[in-house]
């Protein structure tokens, strides 16, 4: 026979377990039925026991008792199985005596024994016996007794008996327990009738089972904070009215506080939730002396949680906290970090808005994540921390996405974390399993939308949309710009000149910051080409607008009420003129002009260092020269790139 392998060993050893495991199972429920079916048959024989044990004791078994005993124990009634009639057997007369004859239930009758023949046994009917009364001692072994009603207090009136009825079968709707909880406030010189809050150190440590269970109890406390807060205003109002009867009023406040009392005690007594501030000389943990007593009460607690089972469905819903949104997670970790709460505003503005769009899904994934784990999103450690990047990038994040990921938690969790070997080391991996690469392995080529463009002339007769797309995707051939920059050119810092346009940019853009210089386009007037100039072109277009023009952004909305337009707006525009001509607008985009034109001019033998100064590259930017290669030639012309875009071949 041949061996088994270690796989089939296994497979064999679990299966032989879950069969002992199904077999285990079924002697257990055969062994719990037989346990509940002889505890239902002993319960009565038990408590028949122990009342005859008392009567016993009170009352001696009289002589009748002793003779039917030891009639039914003679040979004469062990067989039952045959019908025999059974001759009259002459009993010495019992004394005369006031003592109770008591039959158990394990005796058995002449009675049981009789058929149709009538038996001959002769029983003599005993007269009525009275029952003796009991002493103290008797009844207090008995316990008190099933059959004595509760005790009500005198009936309301029938209007408001029917409510209290309704609300204590049916409850309240969620409006209007919200309702009551606004309506009634509790006071501010007796918070403690509230219900506490949970430490942030426990919420992190406990699970979601337990933290159900807390949300059950804390909104039980809340109405009946809430109920308090209705007695106490009624109190104090009943206090500060000095114009009723006195002892009207001590009755009043007499019959307002004992419920308000009992209340408050049924919302500490069966589910006590320990305030913030916690008390150790008072409670269950002083009364622990020895791990007896620990074990005791922690078998005492395990009993309450089972007999007392939060609700599946506690009221009012508990859900997880809402996502706060980027600048309300910013700002409260920056009040985390003492920063006084005047300069936050300063400091938010330090934020771009594209930045703090591009945080906002890095912090709302960090702020699932921690919510997931029990984890806080503002005390994070660093293996916390590289769990959260391990999943994203487990989930295809690449390392531009991960390294945005860590800036953003860097802004809420302090700079130690960017600064971390373990994070730059992890980031490092990440960078070299997945490298970045570009987004275009190719670019089109320029001559394709400006044969396009150049058809579209004169300039005076085209339509205001015609133009407009026409002005906006030269100035984004011939700058290389981003559409970002093209939007925040203003009129006033168009400066027209006899052979070029300058045109400053004087709001903040992407690139912009301190010392830094900002964005100069300089625009040459193409002569020999007018069709396709962009100088020409935004002359025409400043002309055809000035009647209309409600702002000083250059690129308005061709349609009323013709309003400043947003970067959004140019890039559809340039992305419709780039389909009209001929690209493929589902692999490129309108950044693609950025991408076409700098590799245009490169090709035509413009130096690196003024497409990059012309494109607003820094000096040392490498972003170039990680896609094309360098060839560097001598030209100090300014509009060189422009020229090599509109006049190259």
């Amino acid at each position: 026979m041949p061996k088994r392998r270690n796989s089939e060993d296994c497979d064999y050893i679990s299966r032989k377990i879950k069969k002992l495991e199904r077999k285990l199972k079924r002697v257990r429920q055969r062994n719990r039925e037989k346990n509940e079916e002889s505890s239902r048959n002993s319960s009565g024989m038990y408590f028949t026991a122990y009342l005859q044990c008392f009567l016993i004791h009170k009352h001696p078994p009289c002589a009748p008792m002793l003779h039917i005993n030891n009639l039914l124990d003679s040979p004469r009634f062990e067989n039952t199985d045959t019908i025999e009639l059974i001759e009259p057997y002459e009993s010495p007369q019992p004394p005369e005596s006031p003592d109770i004859c008591v039959i158990t239930s394990d005796m058995q009758t002449p009675e049981n024994h009789t058929t149709d023949t009538q038996s001959k046994v002769q029983i003599p009917e005993e007269p009525a016996v009275q029952n003796n009364a009991l002493d103290s001692d008797a009844l207090d072994i008995l316990g008190a007794d099933p059959s004595s009603q509760i005790q009500y207090a005198k009936n309301v009136h029938t209007e408001l008996a029917s409510r209290l009825e309704h609300i204590a079968t049916s409850g309240l709707t969620k409006e209007l327990r919200k309702e009551l909880n606004e309506r009634y406030l509790i006071p501010g010189n007796c918070i403690m009738i509230g219900a506490p809050l949970m430490n942030p150190e426990i919420k992190a440590a406990v699970t979601d089972t337990v933290m159900k269970r807390d949300k059950g109890i804390e909104a039980r406390q809340k109405q009946l904070a809430v109920a308090i807060s209705g007695l106490a205003i009624v109190l104090h109002n009943e206090l500060e009215n000095k114009d009723k009867d006195t002892t009207l009023s001590k009755d009043t406040l007499k019959q307002l506080m004992d419920p308000g009392s009992s209340t408050q005690t049924t919302s500490s007594s069966p589910e006590p939730r320990e305030h913030s501030s916690i008390d150790h000389g008072a409670g269950p943990a002083a009364t622990i002396q020895s791990q007896s007593d620990a074990r005791q009460l922690v078998e005492d607690i395990a009993a309450s949680v089972q007999a007392n089972p939060p609700p599946l469905d506690p009221q009012p819903e508990h859900t997880w906290q809402s996502y706060p949104g980027c600048r309300s997670i910013v700002r409260k970790a920056l009040l985390r970090r003492r920063i006084p709460p005047s300069a936050i505003d300063i400091m938010m503005a330090s934020l771009a808005s594209n930045s703090l769009k591009q945080y906002d899904v890095a912090l709302k994934k960090w702020f699932l994540y921690c919510n997931h784990n029990c984890v806080n999103m503002y005390e994070a450690s660093i293996p916390t921390v590289l769990h959260f990047l391990t999943e994203s990038y487990n989930s295809g994040s690449q390392y531009g996405t991960l390294n945005s990921y860590r800036s953003a938690l860097a802004l809420i969790l302090g700079p130690y974390m960017s600064k971390d070997d373990r994070i730059s080391r992890f980031l490092k991996g990440v960078y070299r399993l997945r490298p970045p690469r570009p987004k275009y392995n190719e670019t089109w080529d320029t001559s394709i939308v400006l044969n396009y463009l150049y058809n579209q002339y004169p300039n005076e007769q085209l339509a205001l949309e015609v133009l407009t797309k026409k002005c906006v995707t030269l100035l984004a051939l011939s700058t290389a710009h981003r559409v970002q920059t093209l939007a925040k050119i203003r009129i006033e810092n168009i400066e027209i000149l006899s052979s070029q346009i300058r045109i400053k940019i004087s709001d903040l853009i992407k690139t912009s910051r301190v010392s830094a210089k900002q964005p100069l386009l300089v625009l040459p007037f193409f002569t020999d080409k007018p069709e396709i100039c962009p100088s020409k072109t935004i002359l025409s277009y400043l002309e055809v607008t000035k009647t209309i023009r409600k702002d000083t952004n250059l690129f308005i909305s061709p349609k009323k009420p013709h309003n400043a337009v947003t970067s959004q707006s140019l890039s559809r525009w340039i992305k419709n003129t780039l389909k009209d001509s001929g690209i493929d607008t589902s692999i490129f985009t309108a950044h693609s002009t950025r991408h076409a034109a700098t590799s245009k001019a490169y090709k035509c033998g413009v130096s690196v260092d003024f497409i990059r100064k012309t494109a607003g590259w820094s000096g040392s930017s490498a972003v170039f020269g990680r896609f094309y290669n360098r060839m560097i030639t001598n030209t100090n012309n300014e509009t060189a790139l422009a020229t090599a875009v509109l006049a190259g071949e």
